[in-house]
């Protein structure tokens, strides 16, 4: 999914014995702690370690041979030959396993960063004015070109993932519709400069419905108290004082001082304030705010390319224009947030209307689309955070229950049942169907036992444990 081992062939087949990275299990420190911090071997070796491959049985005693930050070979340690500069690491005792990829997280970033490169919108007295489409510089919840790389805080984030076995993390920027690009990131907790693998990776794309929830698009305040552009606002009767037929003008963001008196209404700020509810508040309008803009990019384009060749008016500076424009012709892979079954096939319909490439993240319902899936070669990023599995009574106790404590109906709760187990499925059903996929450990929580809790519902549901380990590693970097 990332492309990591595409560019040489030898890598690509040591990626498929150890992944991009390994890890060292070891209650002691491979180096000597007297070394100059800056101290790095050009190439080292460590010598009769277990090895934990990704396919296949480990090797009991093996060597990993590493020059300059790649592995260069792994094997039996009576098989491979250890270079005569490569510094000599005793690995009796230590367990070497690849090091595994998490393909999403919005965690690790400042908080509070602006996304948007455009700035202001023109400002436009909405209650005055009947405009015929909503302004061009209208970017409610479109910054495709805010970079997660430059606003990375990993201090918490890469401690978190490396204790649980990751050596690479996928950082995204949260919020919904078109929220930015995201950046793939190391866990070694070295400065930025250092951490940063591959930057960007993909634009996200998110209308899935928690995500329009979270930005504020049904009523809710969003939970990271982002304005992701400006939508976290609510639709209220009392507030909305606007003429019929006129665009909503947008709504502050949580914090924004209030409007004097005397502002004109509607008035944009950096986070697209004003009063009155934010454009688009409905899935229908999320989809015709981002189908405007991919035709805008489109236009874009082409307005540049004619006054480069011809002259005439100069077109507007627009990094926003230029990322879509390089999403619609496949520069620039897209990541499209989508968890159930018509989410996804909105996500495909799409990213097939606007030219994109597609990548589903979440896929909670992905086994209702695997015939799409697998014909058309679509990967999918499974979230590892199932719910708790409620108990079901049987019919006799919950007839016994009191009335006031039967919240749902049995039959619901059988659902539910259901529902959670078909969710936790979800992997095993693309593994038999050859559909790519990896995890992400998003909403599994920051812990061991949490994170390795998950992955074992999904094992226990039929998935192999060489297909959940290749899709933690393997699978991830492709």
């Amino acid at each position: 999914m990332l492309g990591i081992f595409r560019s040489s062939i030898h890598t690509r087949r040591l990626a498929v014995l150890l992944a991009s990275a390994l890890t060292v299990s070891s209650a002691v420190p491979l180096l000597s702690a007297d070394l100059r911090p800056d101290y790095q071997p050009v190439a080292y070796a460590i010598k009769g370690a277990r090895i934990v491959p990704v396919a296949g049985d480990p090797i009991e005693v093996g060597t990993v041979v590493v020059r300059d930050g790649v592995i260069v070979a792994v094997g039996p340690a009576d098989k491979v030959e250890v270079p005569y500069d490569a510094e000599v690491i005793e690995g009796k005792g230590l367990v070497v396993y690849p090091g595994f990829i998490d393909l999403y997280t919005t965690s690790g970033q400042i908080a509070g960063v602006t996304r948007s490169q455009t700035g202001e919108g023109r400002t436009v007295n909405y209650a005055d004015f009947a405009l015929p489409r909503t302004p061009p510089d209208n970017r409610n919840g479109i910054t495709p070109e805010y970079e997660v790389s430059k606003a990375l805080d990993l201090s918490t984030l890469a401690d978190d993932r490396r204790k649980l076995g990751f050596t690479d993390v996928l950082v995204a920027p949260g919020g919904a519709i078109a929220t930015g690009q995201s950046a793939l990131v190391v866990t070694s907790g070295l400065p930025r400069r250092e951490s940063v693998l591959k930057s960007p990776v993909a634009l996200h794309i998110s209308m899935s419905n928690t995500a329009l929830r979270g930005a504020g698009m049904y009523g809710e305040a969003d939970h990271d108290g982002h304005a992701h552009g400006g939508m976290a606002g609510t639709l209220d009767a009392a507030d909305f004082t606007q003429a019929p037929g006129t665009p909503i003008a947008p709504v502050s963001p949580p914090g924004t001082p209030a409007t004097p008196a005397d502002a004109p209404v509607g008035r944009r700020r950096a986070g697209g304030g004003g009063g009155g509810a934010a454009y688009p508040t409905s899935l229908m309008g999320v989809v015709s705010h981002l189908r405007q803009a991919m035709l805008d990019a489109q236009n874009h384009h082409e307005r540049l390319a004619f006054y480069d060749k011809i002259g005439g008016p100069r077109p507007a500076n627009d990094p926003a224009l230029d990322a879509l424009y390089a999403a619609r012709t496949k520069v620039m892979p897209v990541w499209w947030e989508a968890n159930t079954r018509d989410e996804i096939h909105r996500s495909l319909d799409l990213a097939d209307e606007f030219g994109t490439e597609a990548v589903i993240v979440g896929g909670r319902e992905a086994n209702k689309v695997v015939s799409r899936l697998r014909s058309k070669d679509i990967a999918v990023v499974l979230r590892l955070d199932f719910p708790e599995e409620p108990r079901v009574p049987t019919e006799a106790e919950y007839r016994r229950r009191p009335v006031e404590e039967r919240d749902d109906p049995l039959e619901v709760l059988v659902e539910k049942e259901n529902n959670g187990k078909e969710g936790v499925a979800v992997a095993k059903t693309l593994s038999a169907a050859n559909v790519r996929f990896a995890f992400a450990a998003e909403g599994a929580g920051n812990s061991s036992a949490n994170f390795y809790s998950q992955l074992r519902k999904v094992i226990a549901a039929g998935l192999s444990k060489d297909a959940a380990l290749d899709a933690l590693t393997r699978r991830a970097a492709e």
